[in-house]
């Protein structure tokens, strides 16, 4: 094995993998290592990139190994096996091989690992098969036709958006457009209540192309619908009670279901605040007549009766004739 340093385009001296007829081979996302599968030897060699080593090859569990790609932490290896047509999945923590899986297509030859390392690619050479294998259930699906007859490799971009093949017969490189099957993530809903706007409520799938959704079986509560191209569900609920049905995400990879329910409580009624009668007053008495300073009685502004008492004392003259001007001293 050779190594080719892009930076100063210069080739190291080749390195002997141990092998007879080496095929494969993978780095590790740290670089420190390199896995180089040997489909004459039926074995995987493991290259230590520091000091340019390999570790004595591992036998068991492959039957000559073709194509090997790593899962996204480098803690999984997967070969295909052409000649016993199945998976290995090597454990690069513990150097031990798990039980081979089958695959559907036929001769594989070429393998991927899709960016979230739940999902492994595999191409076969007879045919130009493809299958995706799920790696919490370790089965495959069904598989579907590439667009490669004779698929020799197999590539993927790093966002897991694009799939190359080499087809060796054709000498053609295509390049083809990965769709995922929809997967929901919503698994309950907020409760609504009755005659009010029902918001914040939204059925999440993810999948490429975006799925449209729709309601397969029971339905939802009465006022309330479901936004076929988002996923949101608004309105106004009509009235109280539970309903539960079956949202369908869909696209052209596949289709998938979740069974949810929407709470709907009684309306909230509003109780306006008590009112407050005013408290009855007494009837307020009429003011009394001001009292005369002088003789302790009360006065009226029109008449006024008492006696003066005294000794009148002055000078001048009284008019002649006018009694009324007293009191008075004459003289």
């Amino acid at each position: 094995m050779s190594v080719y340093d892009t930076r100063t385009a210069i080739v190291t001296p080749p390195v002997k993998t141990g092998g007879d007829s080496p095929t494969g081979i993978a780095v590790s996302p740290d670089g420190r290592h390199a896995y180089v599968t040997d489909s004459g030897s039926a074995d995987i060699a493991v290259l230590d990139t520091a000091t340019s080593t390999f570790a004595p090859p591992v036998h068991d569990g492959c039957s000559r190994p073709t194509g090997i790609a790593l899962s996204p932490n480098g803690d999984h290896a997967y070969i295909v096996n052409s000649a016993s047509g199945d998976l290995s999945v090597f454990d690069t923590t513990t150097g031990t091989f798990e039980p081979p899986v089958k695959t559907k297509p036929q001769t594989p030859t070429g393998v991927v690992v899709a960016p979230s390392g739940a999902t492994v690619l595999v191409i076969g050479a007879t045919g130009g098969a493809m299958a995706a294998y799920d790696v919490g259930t370790k089965t495959f699906g069904q598989p579907w036709q590439s667009v490669a007859t004779t698929p020799s490799a197999l590539a993927m971009a790093p966002d897991g958006r694009r799939l190359y093949v080499v087809d060796q017969t054709s000498g053609d490189l295509s390049a083809v457009r990965v769709e995922t099957s929809p997967t929901i993530s919503t698994t309950s809903l907020p409760s609504a209540v009755a005659g009010s706007p029902y918001t914040n409520a939204r059925i999440t799938a993810t999948a490429d192309p975006a799925p449209t959704f729709s309601v397969t079986a029971g339905r939802l509560p009465a006022g309330l619908r479901l936004d076929a191209g988002t996923g949101v569900i608004d309105g106004i609920a009509a009235q109280q009670g539970t309903s539960t049905f079956t949202v369908a995400a869909s696209n052209d990879a596949g289709t998938v279901t979740r069974q949810l329910s929407i709470d709907v409580a009684p309306p909230t009624l509003i109780t306006p605040p008590p009112t407050t009668s005013p408290i009855p007053q007494p009837p307020t008495a009429p003011p009394l007549p001001p009292t005369n300073p002088d003789t302790g009685t009360d006065t009226d502004a029109s008449t006024a009766t008492g006696t003066a008492t005294g000794t009148a004392t002055g000078t001048g003259t009284c008019p002649s004739g006018d009694p009324s001007h007293l009191p008075c001293v004459d003289g």
